[in-house]
């Protein structure tokens, strides 16, 4: 299905033609658009995409991503954050604090990170898996073997647990309470 792209639009040539619009900031805004534009039409572009697009380096698109990813918290709809490839911790890290810390719905998660509600909730799950065994003192190796995960996951999990700093889910015994009336 073909996606229509606005390569220049009218807002880019008054930006360059006033005073002091640096061309930086004019390229930034056209990086984002292209991304989002494909998505919103159900297309995904990779940072190739775009680099060939617009003539420039991948290492400058992933400079501008990485860069709005910081400044909104919020991932760029590009290919490696909606098929989770790559390794990279933001959109784990943006879809676990969005549902545990600030509490929203799963489906407000997955509308907000161009995830879908059941890849919210494996990677909350994952972060919960991955806590229950850490807070039952677990070490990092048994806990990527009782989880299936690598060492590399697990330690990124076992990050955000302490960015997080969430409540622990077991006692400290490491079995489960149970509560009676």
């Amino acid at each position: 299905m073909p996606a229509i792209l606005d390569l220049v639009t009218p807002q880019d040539i008054d930006d360059t033609m006033q005073l002091g619009r640096h061309r930086a900031r004019i390229r930034h805004n056209k990086i984002l658009r292209l991304f989002r534009q494909a998505y919103e039409q159900g297309g995904v572009l990779s940072y190739a995409d775009v680099s060939l697009l617009m003539h420039i380096g991948l290492h400058t698109i992933g400079q501008v991503v990485l860069a709005e990813q910081e400044a909104t918290g919020l991932p760029v709809p590009c290919r490696g954050t909606i098929h989770d490839m790559g390794r990279s911790v933001t959109h784990k890290a943006i879809i676990c604090s969005k549902r545990l810390v600030e509490k929203k719905s799963t489906s407000q998660v997955a509308q907000e990170t161009f995830h879908s509600p059941e890849e919210v909730e494996h990677y909350v799950q994952t972060f919960r898996r991955v806590q229950l065994c850490h807070d039952s003192g677990m070490a990092l190796d048994d806990i990527a073997q009782a989880t299936g995960h690598s060492k590399l996951l697990v330690r990124e999990y076992l990050d955000l647990i302490e960015e997080f700093k969430l409540p622990p889910i077991a006692n400290p015994n490491g079995a489960h309470s149970v509560q009676t009336q």
